[in-house]
């Protein structure tokens, strides 16, 4: 055989190892559970929200010490509706992940919060 490959039936190649064959596949499609997630936010007013990016303070590969990019998204002041708690959230731009959650205590003076 001068390189020419012979066809087997259902388009899988013959000969070939691990060579795809679509008659194998099955039920494909996957069955997610009923449950919702929460967010744990439902309780909060937001105050303010800005787009912004998270730096961390690291060493590098090469380790010399610096500020790495953490993540990129909106960063929101949220105050809880029953305690009047303020607390900074930040989510990932992209999955959504809690990149920075922090509550914010009224004695220190950082901002005027009333």
């Amino acid at each position: 055989m001068s390189g020419e490959s012979k066809s087997a039936p259902d388009g899988a190649v013959a000969g070939a190892v691990g060579a795809f064959n679509p008659s194998l596949i099955t039920g494909a499609e996957v069955q997610m559970s009923g449950t919702a997630l929460e967010s744990g936010e439902k309780d909060d007013i937001e105050v303010f929200r800005i787009r912004s990016k998270l730096y961390r303070f690291a060493k590098d590969v090469l380790g010399k010490e610096g500020l790495q990019e953490r993540a990129l998204g909106d960063c929101r002041l949220l105050r809880h509706i029953a305690s009047g708690k303020f607390r900074f959230l930040m989510r990932e731009e992209k999955m959504g992940y809690v990149r920075l959650n922090m509550f914010i205590n009224p004695a220190q003076d950082i901002v005027s919060l009333r």
